[in-house]
């Protein structure tokens, strides 16, 4: 994970169970290839400030990584569609928490046209993003 030149473990085990993430893994004979760290719905939701200035609860995609030596196969794409799918939800509707800037030319690639707005607290939203996301819909999964 030297994307962004971590140099120790940012989840563990425990911070996975006691915050109700969602972690998709793809696996591969030789072990992992890579992952997704979600926040979806009620699992995890964190209040967020984006630039219409209303709280409401979002999705997001906390991590996504797949080894060096798994890219560029389409396994990316696959794992990020079945957690889309699995969630019954756009990748234009989450916010993707400080993405790399291979994760920001992944999302161009693949939901293109797209523009990727920064946030202040470093947060990326799709332009489109308040389009998407209903704020009927989000106060609905807010009751529930």
């Amino acid at each position: 994970m030297n994307e962004q030149k971590l140099c120790g473990t940012l989840t563990s085990i425990n911070n996975i169970i006691n915050e109700n993430y969602t972690i998709y893994c793809l696996i591969h004979t030789d072990g992992l290839i890579g992952f997704i760290k979600v926040t979806i719905n009620q699992i995890g939701e964190k209040n967020l400030y984006l630039y219409d200035k209303i709280k409401l609860h979002y999705g997001k995609c906390t991590y996504f990584y797949i080894l060096e030596k798994f890219q560029k196969r389409g396994l990316g794409i696959k794992i990020f569609n079945f957690m889309l799918k699995d969630n019954d939800i756009s990748a234009f509707c989450l916010c993707y928490d400080n993405p790399s800037y291979k994760l920001q030319n992944f999302l161009k690639k693949y939901f293109s046209p797209c523009v990727l707005i920064k946030q202040p607290n470093h947060f990326v939203i799709f332009s489109n993003y308040f389009k998407n996301v209903s704020i009927k819909k989000v106060y609905e999964r807010i009751s529930n």
